[in-house]
């Protein structure tokens, strides 16, 4: 069982879906779940479970917790990683895995991408994202929270300028994304 926090258009609760997981996509706005729900149905995932609501959830007992926690590209988004941390931690059964993923702060394409923002204001959803981090930042957020890091990858999307960068720097500096596998203790 698992739910995909910020599931957006639901692509990745749908592929989660079709290896037989029994998930929940949970997003905020009701637009992106139509769109999860006509993903859903396109691809003939007719029990696929849809929920709209904000982390960090206020009321955690309504939620019954599961094995897996998925939530890419949505932290970065709210005002307090640590809130949002201890809430996936209170979803997880003990020793569950969440799977997470962050703007990666130590990226080059992510320092040209602030500084074309604050001289341009473009791209505009650059100017909703709360936290870049690096893993350094996000590693003492995530014993506190009582995680332990399992793995971490550098991914770099669909950005030529990442992919470039990759021939010369290391991953860290030249992919945009911080991947985190990390498992939930007592």
């Amino acid at each position: 069982s698992a739910y995909d926090l910020g599931c957006g258009a639901g692509w990745l609760r749908c592929d989660l879906a079709r290896r037989g997981i029994d998930v929940i996509g949970i997003d905020d706005t009701e637009p992106m779940l139509d769109l999860a729900r006509d993903e859903a149905a396109q691809q003939n995932l007719l029990k696929a479970q849809f929920k709209r609501a904000c982390l960090p959830f206020e009321t955690l007992t309504i939620m019954a917790t599961v094995d897996l926690v998925v939530a890419s590209s949505c932290l970065e988004y709210l005002s307090s990683l640590p809130e949002a941390l201890a809430c996936i931690h209170a979803l997880l059964k003990p020793k569950g895995t969440a799977i997470l993923s962050f703007a990666n702060r130590d990226s080059i394409s992510r320092r040209l991408v602030r500084v074309l923002y604050r001289l341009t204001g473009r791209p505009k959803y650059f100017g909703y994202i709360q936290h870049c981090v690096s893993l350094s930042d996000i590693m003492p957020l995530l014993k506190t929270a009582r995680f332990e890091a399992i793995e971490h990858a550098y991914l770099e999307g669909s950005d030529v300028l990442n992919r470039v960068l990759g021939f010369f720097l290391p991953a860290r500096l030249a992919k945009n994304m911080v991947l985190l596998v990390i498992k939930a203790r007592g």
